[in-house]
């Protein structure tokens, strides 16, 4: 049965209105706004454009369920359905078609087999956590199909209608909008034009067939915001000039693959190429390449190669480009990117990118495409040797990862000046079609995850809790402390482990409502006055042993942000995905021992090899506070003295006391006071009623890319008390990368508060302070961002905001300090 609604002079709202009540039959044809008329001026017929308005839509009888974005695979997961558009020379374009997603009937002698009649476009579809879904640029990508179309003579080019096409991707998108992922993914749609004619020769065909697929996916690359190494290619050739190097063609990428796999026989990603004697550099695999070069005069330059016929325009190309251009002439403001900014389009040869390599002027080299948006490049291999290029500690460059940040922004922002250029928007409230089954399989996967309490994750049995997860609620909002973040649930009754006496030398909050908030908070400001106290009325005693000094924020901060990447080296070579021979198995029916001969920790002991990690500020005469903890574990490192313990933990919970108000408003100088602003970190394990407490004593580096921090801390027996140095720490292995998508870790969480009721109430075991504790299994969906960070897991709803990095665990050669 099919359903038809024209509507010439319907107001929007009424329109959306018919058009869902249509959908509740099979198939539906909407006619609506049209599209360049079929008939011509002077009287002379003209052919049909594509118009939106004839579309007929017939949903699959067997929808699938999309699958978990951690099984995502590249371009091998396709949604329900398909849009098809045909064309023939004497009848112009006929009706669009929304049909279930299947195979194409094409004869074999088809032209597209025999000719390489065949053109493509890549674009994105974005989904924000509100529903919105925006399309970035897609007038570029129909306009590029008009031209790539001309180049190979489909003569479709006379009457395609890049806006018409448009809304009838919007169309498609939100028919099966639920399969663009919500998590650091999105659909990739695929617009592809190939010949039909049944008839060999060369010749233009007078048969085509325009159809668009969706693809969900995650990251492009899943292992991390990794720079690429790439080689030289000086054996191939992708295009030459009156080529087809300028248009996206079959043709054009299927020629590459030879040249590609050579490049990874010999070690590297992704091959450049590079045109004529002067080896001038062109594309990078498939994206368009960028050189950042530091002038004499202060400055830096952009560089892409110009479009001279070899080189695709690429759209995020285009942008990168119109940003940079915009900023360097003060139109718009890229935030962190220098003012000092010269952007050029012209030749650069390898030669040139080799030269100033060796004088210390390269700063950068990256590629852009609709995949990746931006890669960053390490080194190149050329005539023999590597030309090594700098990055930064998360893999990017000065110029690429502002740029990089403002255009991902751009993309699901609608309100961005830019973005309201670029950006095409299907709003929520658009979303008016959508019918009983999809809201049933809406509602089978709500049922099938874990919405009530959002805890977040740590490392495969591992050592971490996780920043802000958003929520919204009304009513009664409850907090529940887990880790540096705050959490909104339901009202818990938690059991309440009596704080423990306080110092005499404590001072006491006057103010109610400035009184710590929890047993945990007490221990910890009450531990911090008394060492403040300790310290003002005492001269620190000489010598190694002592441990009374309190190391002060102040200080620790200057060392957090002076030592970044500084003193920690790791000698185990990046692995995309590291052997299973080197991998800590976890079990917890092993009898408590670190390991056994099989190379299998039990759970109990890697929960004696977890710490808590503290950061702890105060102002003495307002008696504000603020409590900042996480999960940390030691590593034994060669060289390390006697008593001290060299811990790792996340760098966000540092950065999260850093921006707190009392620490901007606190001491100019390292020294600790009573009387103003008191302030230390701790490391705190023992007993849940009598934790032990051993100051943090320096930053030995931050690598802020995996959100690590390394820090030093003196271990005694009896925490803050003078004496000889009596404890030591069990130590983990870990591989400081993100684990892969997919991947089923074992989580590690930490509450003041856990919930007494439902399915997240069980588990729950007293840890040091007054704080509790317990494992879950969880499996990494994916990351927001490429460096690792914004951590999703399967069954827990949001996002760190910002998590540090999900670890790995594996054995490591070692650890190497500098000092």
């Amino acid at each position: 049965m099919s359903t038809t609604i024209r509507s010439m002079r319907l107001s929007s709202s009424r329109f959306r209105a018919l058009r869902a009540a249509s959908y509740a039959s099979g198939a539906v044809r909407l006619a609506g706004a049209r599209y360049n008329s079929s008939t011509a001026q002077g009287g002379s017929a003209k052919l049909p454009d594509i118009e939106p308005s004839l579309l007929e839509i017939t949903r699959t009888q067997q929808p699938k369920r999309p699958p978990p974005p951690s099984s995502l695979v590249f371009g091998h997961t396709f949604t329900d359905h398909m849009l098809t558009v045909p064309w023939r020379s004497l009848e112009g374009w006929g009706k669009p078609k929304i049909q279930p997603y299947g195979p194409l009937a094409v004869e074999p002698s088809a032209t597209v087999f025999h000719y390489a009649h065949c053109l493509f476009e890549g674009l994105k579809a974005y989904r924000d956590t509100n529903g919105k879904v925006t399309l970035f640029r897609p007038d570029m990508n129909m306009k590029r199909m008009n031209t790539s179309a001309e180049r190979i003579a489909m003569p479709l080019v006379k009457s395609f209608n890049g806006e018409a096409m448009v809304q009838l991707m919007k169309e498609l998108i939100r028919l099966d909008k639920h399969w663009i992922p919500d998590l650091p993914g999105y659909s990739l749609l695929t617009c592809m034009a190939v010949g039909t004619q049944p008839a060999l020769g060369v010749a233009p065909p007078k048969e085509a067939l325009l159809f668009v697929i969706c693809s969900p996916v995650g990251p492009y690359y899943p292992q991390g915001f990794k720079p690429v190494a790439l080689y030289g290619t000086t054996e191939y050739t992708r295009a030459s000039p009156g080529g087809i190097g300028a248009y996206k063609l079959g043709a054009n990428y299927a020629a590459g693959v030879a040249a590609q796999k050579k490049a990874a026989e010999q070690g590297y990603v992704q091959n450049l190429w590079l045109h004529g004697p002067e080896h001038y550099i062109t594309e990078v695999g498939t994206m368009n390449a960028f050189v950042v070069f530091k002038r004499s005069d202060g400055s830096v330059e952009l560089v892409t190669p110009p479009l001279d016929g070899i080189i695709l325009p690429g759209v995020t190309r285009d942008s990168v480009l119109a940003l940079a251009k915009e900023h360097s002439a003060g139109k718009i403001r890229v935030p962190e990117l220098t003012d000092k900014l010269v952007v050029s389009e012209r030749p650069v040869t390898m030669k040139e990118v080799k030269e100033a390599a060796q004088k210390g002027d390269l700063v950068e080299f990256f590629g852009t495409g609709t995949a990746a948006v931006i890669s960053p490049v390490d080194r190149i291999g050329y005539l023999g040797e590597d030309v090594h290029i700098p990055t930064g500690p998360d893999g990017m460059g000065p110029v690429s990862r502002p740029l990089w940040k403002h255009l991902t922004a751009i993309q699901t922002d609608e309100n961005d000046v830019t973005a309201l250029q670029w950006l095409t928007v299907l709003h929520p409230e658009d979303n008016t079609h959508c019918n009983s089954y999809y809201l049933d399989a809406r509602t089978k996967l709500m049922a099938s995850c874990s919405y009530a309490i959002p805890l977040a994750a740590s490392a495969r049995s591992l050592l971490r809790t996780t920043h802000a997860l958003k929520a919204t609620s009304s009513g009664i909002r409850s907090y529940a402390q887990v880790g540096s973040a705050t959490f909104l649930g339901d009202p818990p009754s938690p059991p309440n482990p009596p704080p423990p006496p306080p110092s005499a030398a404590t001072p006491g909050p006057t103010a109610a409502s400035k009184q710590p908030q929890n047993p945990f908070d007490q221990h910890v400001i009450a531990q911090l006055c008394r060492l403040a106290a300790v310290q003002q009325s005492q001269p620190e005693p000489s010598g190694s042993g002592t441990v009374t000094k309190a190391t002060p924020l102040t200080e620790l901060i200057d060392q957090y942000m002076k030592r970044s990447g500084y003193v920690m080296e790791s000698a185990l070579p990046y692995e995309s995905r590291p052997g299973a021979e080197r991998r800590v198995q976890f079990r917890s029916d092993v009898p408590n021992k670190a390991a056994n001969k099989s190379g299998i920790a039990d759970l109990s002991s890697a929960d004696g090899a977890l710490v808590m990690v503290v950061h702890a500020v105060q102002d003495s005469k307002s008696k504000e506070h603020k409590v900042a903890y996480s999960s940390g574990f030691v590593v034994h490192p060669p060289g390390t003295p006697k008593g001290e313990a060299v811990l790792v933990t996340c760098a966000h919970t540092l950065e999260e006391i850093r921006h707190n108000p009392i620490m901007r408003s606190g001491l100019p100088s390292p020294a600790v006071r009573p009387g103003d602003v008191i302030s230390a970190s701790f490391i705190i394990n023992g007993s849940p009623d009598a934790p032990t407490f051993h100051p943090v004593t320096s930053v030995l580096s931050a690598m802020h890319r995996a959100d690590l921090l390394l820090l030093s801390a003196f271990l005694t027996a009896s925490g803050a008390k003078n004496g000889a140095p009596a404890q030591t720490l069990r130590s983990l292995p870990v591989n400081p990368y993100p684990v892969h998508p997919g991947t089923p870790i074992r989580a590690h969480f930490v509450t003041d508060k856990p919930p007494t009721s439902g399915k997240d109430s069980d588990g729950w075991t007293p840890w040091v302070g007054g704080t509790w504790r317990k494992w879950a299994k969880g499996t990494v969906v994916g990351y927001r961002d490429f460096a690792g960070r914004d951590a999703k897991l399967h069954g827990f709803r949001g996002w760190g905001v910002p998590a540090e990095t999900i670890f790995e665990m594996f054995s490591l050669p070692g650890l190497n300090l500098k000092r």
